[in-house]
């Protein structure tokens, strides 16, 4: 076949384009076998006629046994050949959604790109400048990472940190490939730590703000991700993440499933703000060092600064802030700003000099700042060894919830009867707390599986699920557990009793 023929044959291909994206004329020329004439025209040394053809191939992949017959004849490869060829047209051809994500979306087609190391070239493009080439790079990839296999090699490869200036990008096309891509790979635990250390959370918060439905669609799904790890899921929060998808999902136009996921995502895996804004934690909901109640709110004002800075703060006249904290986490928090401080110092080694010489000088102590900790509660220690030793030998789970409350209302000062609560001092001794530890949080701990809900005017119970034994066969019931007047007491659901210790 001489070249001038394959000149007129690719320019002749070129503009019947138009014409082959119908799908009876696809299936016409998947007939008349066009896939080996693409293929042999792809190893032709001619940048035009390999471009021409990359734009027929994605054409034809569109259609399924198409696709098949254009990885069994060997195209894929000789088309992640041309992804790195100098030529920017030709590269952007090959590398088009149409034709290398369209591909990849089969899992065979996706292990021949896969096999040809199609993906080593793709991340490497991501750090290109052509905005179409990016956008199509990581389209691509995104599909191919479905698979695991794929996606720990495109991960290897540095791929999430490729990703980082795209996703400050403002085409939108490229945003929308880009926050997909991350949402795929962000399945991987290493893989949503990679993008926390390279500040990946910050502008992907920001892109809750797009009033473009696909990318405002795909970064909630990448929230709803990355919000499986706490530490993300607060950091999100911190920039603004929870009240930005609150309005979001008041919002008629641009709330959506995925907005709803991501909040859902982003409250589970931050349970102080899910308490706050919900007031309702489930048995599921496992309370660990950290969780704080600072009082119910009507938005989401949950920046992590707001609870520090009322930890800091003089002694004031509001509500005490409940803490759970045992220690564990601030040696857990001194371990990740011990990683911080190495990592930065490998990225820049004057750091180290800096910080080596610091730690060669003594640290100044401020005169106006106090540093807090918080103080261990031995008692409190000691009443959950008391519980764990004589409520875990218990085998009926009814009794379980009835001595457990028992022993909680004991140290808690015994029973109130229901005609004399309006004169226990609850407020008055927590203000004395408040005073004597010269704090405005109070310590807590909490280690039992029941749900948590609050009420009007500050009022909180505990419920726990019980089979109701009346009942044949037995179902599943809610009830409250009686902490205060008569203790060990399970409440039935919109009983007169569980009603009135709910509510004043």
């Amino acid at each position: 076949m001489g070249l001038e023929f394959i000149r007129a044959y690719s320019t002749l291909t070129f503009s019947l384009f138009d014409s082959w994206c119908e799908a009876e004329n696809r299936k016409l020329l998947h007939e008349q076998n066009v896939e080996k004439v693409l293929v042999e025209l792809l190893s032709v040394a001619d940048i035009s006629v390999q471009t021409a053809t990359c734009q027929a191939v994605s054409v034809m992949s569109f259609h399924l046994a198409s696709k098949d017959s254009f990885r069994d004849l060997g195209g894929i490869p000789a088309v992640v050949q041309l992804l790195n060829n100098e030529s920017l047209v030709l590269k952007e051809a090959a590398a088009q959604p149409s034709l290398t994500s369209h591909i990849a979306t089969s899992s065979t087609c996706c292990d021949a790109v896969y096999e040809a190391g199609g993906h080593e070239v793709l991340v490497q493009q991501l750090n290109g400048s052509c905005l179409r080439t990016l956008a199509n790079s990581a389209a691509t990839l995104g599909n191919m990472a479905a698979q695991e296999v794929i996606r720990c090699s495109i991960l290897s490869l540095g791929a999430v940190k490729a990703l980082m200036e795209p996703l400050n990008s403002t085409d939108t096309q490229l945003l929308v490939n880009t926050t997909r891509c991350l949402a795929v790979l962000t399945c991987d635990t290493e893989a949503r730590a990679e993008l926390q250390s390279a500040g990946g959370l910050h502008p992907l918060v920001n892109l809750l703000r797009s009033y473009h439905k696909e990318v405002l669609h795909n970064a909630c799904w990448a929230i709803s991700v990355c919000a499986r790890d706490g530490p993300a899921a607060v950091e999100m929060c911190t920039f603004g993440a929870l009240e930005m998808l609150q309005e979001i999902n008041q919002s008629v136009n641009r709330r959506s499933r995925f907005s709803e996921l991501a909040m859902i995502s982003l409250l589970n895996s931050n349970l102080s703000a899910k308490y706050s804004l919900t007031s309702h934690l489930a048995s599921t909901d496992l309370i660990c060092d950290g969780f704080y109640d600072a009082g119910k709110v009507c938005s989401c004002r949950t920046k992590d600064s707001d609870f520090r800075g009322n930890v800091k703060a003089a002694v004031n006249e509001h509500r005490p802030i409940i803490v759970r904290d045992s220690g564990d986490r601030r040696e857990a928090e001194q371990r990740i700003r011990n990683r911080h401080q190495q990592q930065g110092r490998a990225q820049d080694p004057r750091k180290k000099k800096e910080e080596d010489k610091q730690k060669d000088e003594p640290l100044p102590e401020s005169p106006t700042e106090k540093p807090w900790k918080m103080m261990d509660d031995v008692s409190l220690q000691l009443l959950i060894k008391e519980a764990k030793e004589s409520i875990i030998p218990l085998t009926d789970e009814r009794e379980q919830c009835a001595a457990l409350a028992r022993l909680v209302s004991e140290a808690m000062g015994g029973a109130v009867e229901m005609e004399r609560l309006h004169e226990y001092p609850w407020v008055l001794h927590l203000s004395e707390l408040k005073f004597q530890l010269q704090a405005n949080c109070l310590a807590d701990c909490i280690g039992v599986s029941c749900t948590l809900v609050r009420g009007e005017y500050n009022r909180a119970w505990n419920e726990v699920l019980l089979f109701n034994r009346k009942e044949r066969p037995a179902q599943p019931c809610r009830y409250t557990v009686d902490l205060m007047h008569q203790p060990g007491s399970l409440l039935a659901p919109n009983t007169l009793a569980a009603v009135q210790y709910q509510t004043i």
